[in-house]
């Protein structure tokens, strides 16, 4: 078999000295064939630091909506307890009215006189001093000796 020469330009045609353009064959055009499309992959990239990110955002509105349920039913309770407390006091009022209605004062007195009750301003009256010793300080080696004593008793 021949060999072909590795040097291109000499097949090239030459007329004389001047160079003409030279026609290029066209290639051949090939039939394409048709194939079928071929569906995009849709990728979704997801940021973890995102979702996460809305996550802590929808717990922190659900822990904030019970925060206020429960702020509300603690101010309904002080408004009942407001309202309990308000009738414990009128109903202590009238409970005190009654028990002084139920007694006669100079009854009493005259009752605790027969027994031997002293007025005050025929008593008389002494006036006691006590004087408590003081307890020596113990020194800071005492004192740490003391307090684990009583820590390890």
């Amino acid at each position: 078999m021949a060999r072909q020469f590795d040097v291109q330009y000499i097949r090239s045609y030459t007329d004389g000295t001047a160079a003409r353009k030279m026609e290029m064959p066209q290639p051949r055009k090939t039939a394409h064939k048709r194939t079928a499309k071929k569906m995009k992959r849709i990728v979704l990239h997801i940021d973890p630091v995102a979702i996460l990110g809305i996550v802590m955002a929808v717990l922190m509105l659900v822990l904030m909506s019970v925060g206020c349920v429960r702020l509300l039913s603690a101010q309904q309770d002080m408004t009942e307890m407001n309202a309990y407390v308000q009738m414990l006091r009128q109903e202590n009022v009238q409970l005190q009215e009654e028990y002084e209605a139920g007694y006669d004062l100079e009854n009493v007195r005259q009752t605790a006189m027969a027994l031997g009750m002293v007025p005050m301003d025929q008593v008389q009256q002494i006036s006691i001093q006590v004087n408590v010793p003081q307890q020596a300080q113990p020194d800071g080696w005492e004192q740490l000796r003391v307090f684990l004593a009583g820590l390890f008793a």
